[in-house]
């Protein structure tokens, strides 16, 4: 018996034997814990109590742990999905996420209503979503009046501005402002009675003011119900400008009046039109008018208005014109060093047209009519009776899902999603409208219907009525942005709303798709042929590693003992 032949089966044996223990030894290594991909798992989410409630707004709160994988949150509101969606990384701790209403594109919140908020946290293992928390937005204010910013700062004067609701149209409100050079504001303009209007605005000229001193000033209302105020707002007045420079040869300083230019009048009515203009006041403080009249000697002028120092546009309004009428008008502007006038423009007020009756009705004398004897019948009332037949249908009316070709992208590749949607009820739907809202890193090329919005990255498609048993497909071609980073989650959330057939509320059904961004290109046909080959966990990467290397030593070892026995031969 060849001795060699035996050492080379005795070592073979040896490497077969290690390498299988170390398979076993590897593959329980990662079954039990070690494997980072077991200790990835969905998020955990709870949505928290809704605080900073408004009439029209409120911030959204919300508890996350991503465990281990990369998570991106987004909140529901009745339903509707899609608002603040943000990404928070991976970690395996609990991270705070909020949602400001004001800061997204999605329907608004109105006042005195009824919510329900719930946050969503999606990772590539599976989709959460948190408890339902009610909140209600506050009602509008009965009375209120809000401080506006100031106009026209000058040197010595400024003109401030507010504004009031009341709810109660029939009581009749007063308004005023205080202010000062400090916070407990003893001076105070007149008081001015705005009449019942529900709503307005209010603005005060005042003077003598101190030049480049920090004035506070705060909008005040009343009615019968009491006495309200806005917040307090702050201006500074200017400083005068140092007098020009002589010219360099000599002589008296260049002087500045302002700049004025007349501009066409607009909103002309029948009663009623705006004049403008626009004014530079060349560094000194500026006031400026306008003058009007039914000629050229222009009898009338506007309220001046200290417009203080820089450039800026005019516009005045004039109200209890004549109609059909010529009216001329300029602006004037006027500062330290003179008075100067635009140049005069004109229009026209409108003429009310009066529409004959297209088709009178003649009138017909009858000579000596017949009388006309009226016998009164009673009609016994027979009662109406309504029978009203609902038709149950299926809770789930609708089945919505939105799918890609690939779960991980890298920039620069090419998107596909396929939108697939279906009325699995028995009756058409009406008002349906699909919203496909991509993420901020994806850039839309092209759809099979719809008009995409830029700014909103939100993609509309309103169907109009979806009938009964209808399955339809929607794609949309898309790339991944440079903008986008390695280990993005990209989220696309897709919305279809309907009117129920029954309580014609409005309704919607919710899909999402996630992909993730990698490194590198997307080798799609390699991945498509490699799919079934490559091992796709960590756990079997190293044993296929164990397998080459062991495969390796026993090729060698047969080689040195083959070659060893030649040589012997």
């Amino acid at each position: 018996m060849n001795t060699n032949n035996i050492n080379i089966k005795a070592k073979a044996v040896v490497i077969i034997k290690t390498l299988m223990v170390g398979i076993v030894v590897i593959s329980m290594f990662f079954a039990f814990g070690v494997n980072p991909a077991h200790a990835q798992s969905a998020p955990t989410v709870t949505t928290d109590a809704v605080t900073s409630i408004t009439e029209t707004s409120a911030l959204l709160n919300a508890t996350v742990n991503p465990n281990g994988d990369l998570t991106t949150v987004t909140f529901e509101i009745n339903g509707n999905g899609g608002y603040c969606q943000q990404t928070i990384g991976n970690g395996t701790t609990d991270v705070p996420v909020t949602c400001d209403t004001t800061t997204t594109t999605l329907n608004p919140l109105t006042a005195s209503t009824s919510y329900t908020v719930r946050a969503v946290a999606i990772n590539t293992i599976n989709i959460t979503d948190g408890n339902v928390v009610n909140f209600t937005t506050l009602a509008p204010a009965v009375f209120a009046t809000t401080t506006n910013t100031e106009s026209g700062v000058g040197t010595t004067s400024a003109t401030l501005n507010g504004s009031w609701i009341d709810n109660d149209s029939n009581d009749p409100i007063t308004t005023w402002f205080l202010y000062d050079t400090d916070l407990v504001l003893d001076l105070s303009t007149s008081t001015v009675a705005q009449g019942t209007a529900s709503s307005g605005s209010f603005a005060d000229s005042i003077s003598g003011l101190t030049e480049n001193t920090l004035y506070y000033f705060q909008a005040y209302a009343q009615d019968s119900s009491g006495t309200v105020s806005g917040s307090v707002l702050s201006f500074t007045t200017g400083s005068t400008p140092p007098p020009p420079p002589p010219p360099s040869g000599g002589g008296s300083p260049t002087i500045f009046p302002p700049e004025i230019i007349t501009t066409s009048a607009d909103a002309i009515g029948l009663t009623s039109a705006t004049l403008n203009a626009t004014w530079d006041s060349k560094g000194y403080s500026t006031t400026t008018w306008f003058e009007y009249g039914l000629t050229q000697t222009l009898l009338s002028s506007t309220t001046s208005i200290i417009q203080g120092t820089g450039s800026g546009t005019l516009a005045e309004t004039l109200t209890g014109l004549d109609e059909n009428t010529v009216y001329y008008f300029r602006a004037v502007g006027q500062n330290s060093f003179g008075t100067e006038y635009g140049a005069i423009l004109s229009f026209t007020t409108t003429t009310t047209v009066t529409t004959p009756d297209p088709d009178p009705t003649p009138t017909v004398v009858v000579a000596n009519p017949a009388p006309t004897v009226t016998t009164p019948t009673t009609t016994p009332t027979t009662p109406t009776v309504t029978i009203s037949t609902v038709t149950e249908l299926d809770t789930d009316l609708i089945t919505l899902s939105v799918t890609t070709e690939f779960d991980t992208v890298a920039v620069g590749d090419d998107v596909i999603y396929t939108v697939q949607y279906s009325n699995d009820s028995d009756s058409d739907l009406e008002d349906v409208v699909i919203q496909i809202i991509l993420p901020q890193d994806i850039e839309f090329i092209s759809s099979t219907n719809g008009e995409y919005l830029e700014s909103a990255h939100t993609l509309t498609v309103n169907l109009g009525t979806l009938n009964s048993d209808a399955n339809e497909t929607l794609t949309i071609d898309a790339r991944v942005d440079t903008s986008a980073s390695v280990d993005d989650i990209l989220l696309t959330t897709v919305k279809l709303l309907y009117s129920d057939p029954i309580t014609f509320d409005v309704k919607d059904e919710i899909a999402y798709s996630i992909i993730t961004v990698t490194e590198g290109q997307n080798l799609l046909g390699a991945a498509a042929v490699l799919s079934g080959i490559l091992p796709d966990t960590v756990a079997g990467w190293v044993v296929s590693l164990l397998v080459i290397i062991g495969l390796g030593l026993l090729g060698r070892e047969l080689y040195v003992n083959t070659s060893l026995f030649n040589r012997r031969a």
